[in-house]
C-alpha cells in the first residue's frame, strides 16, 4: 500500500483508535484497513453506549464515528464534547457522514478536533484523514483540522 502521508511506525503502534459504527460491513472495512496500516490498539463499539464505556476504559486517541446511527451518533458526539461528561472532551473524532447536507456538516464543524469523511469510504480518504489527525496531535499549533 502506498500512503500519501507517512505515519511514523511508533505513532501507529501507540495510537488507540475506537470505531463506533453499527454497520457490520463498514466496520469490517475500517478495522481491516486500520490493521493493514499498522495500528495495533483498535477497539470497536456497535452503539454509542458501548462506545462511551470504551472511552472510559481505553482512553482512545482517535474515534471514528458513524453519524448515521440514528440519533445515537449525534448524541455520542455531543456527550464526548461536553466538558465534565467525558474524560477526554478534546479527543480527535473522524465523523463518517452519509448525507452531505449542510446542516449535518455544520453540526460537525462546530466542534474542534473533528474531521468528517463522506461515505462510502475509500482507503485513500481514510488514510489521509487519519494521517491529518495524527499530524495535528503531533503539532497542534501548526495544523488545523478542516473538512
Amino acid at each position: 500500500m502506498s500512503y500519501c502521508r507517512k505515519i511514523p511506525d511508533d505513532r501507529l503502534k501507540g495510537t488507540k483508535v475506537l470505531v463506533v459504527n453499527d454497520d457490520h460491513g463498514a466496520n469490517r472495512f475500517i478495522l481491516k484497513q486500520l490493521t493493514a496500516m499498522g495500528f495495533r490498539n483498535i477497539y470497536h463499539a456497535a452503539n454509542g453506549a458501548t462506545g462511551l464505556d470504551l472511552i472510559r476504559a481505553k482512553a482512545p486517541d482517535i474515534i471514528v464515528l458513524d453519524w448515521d446511527m440514528g440519533l445515537d451518533g449525534q448524541r455520542f458526539m455531543q456527550t464526548v464534547r461536553t466538558a465534565g461528561k467525558c474524560e477526554k472532551p478534546d479527543v480527535s473524532i473522524i465523523m463518517l457522514i452519509g448525507l452531505a447536507s449542510r446542516g449535518r456538516i455544520a453540526n460537525v464543524a462546530q466542534f474542534s478536533n473533528t474531521k468528517f469523511l463522506m461515505k462510502p469510504l475509500s482507503l485513500r480518504s481514510l488514510e489521509e484523514c487519519l494521517a491529518a489527525v495524527i499530524e495535528v496531535a503531533n503539532e497542534p499549533r501548526r495544523a488545523v483540522l478542516s473538512g
